[in-house]
């Protein structure tokens, strides 16, 4: 068995970092946009969820009157990553 790189390490500490914060979105610990702004900021770039958050982000500031509904996919996209990741 081999040793993991710094690099695999590193993706996997970030992930460990965006998972627990989606959990905290689900439970209602954290607002949805702080955790979409959380796991957009921490992703990397070529990593599909953090580009789904960065995008929810940027909707939710645009338009104030559709917040709520853009809230709700947050916590949808929340959802979905800890399903996939379980």
């Amino acid at each position: 068995m081999r040793d993991a790189t710094p690099d695999e390490t590193g993706t996997a500490d970030q992930l460990k970092l965006v998972r627990s914060w989606a959990r905290e979105v689900v439970t209602g610990r954290l607002s949805p946009i702080d955790g979409a702004r959380r796991i957009a900021g921490e992703g990397g770039s070529d990593e599909e969820e953090p580009a789904v958050f960065e995008q929810l982000v940027r909707e939710w500031e645009a338009d104030e009157a559709g917040r709520e509904e853009c809230e709700r996919r947050i916590l949808d996209e929340a959802s979905l990553l800890l399903a996939d990741t379980a």
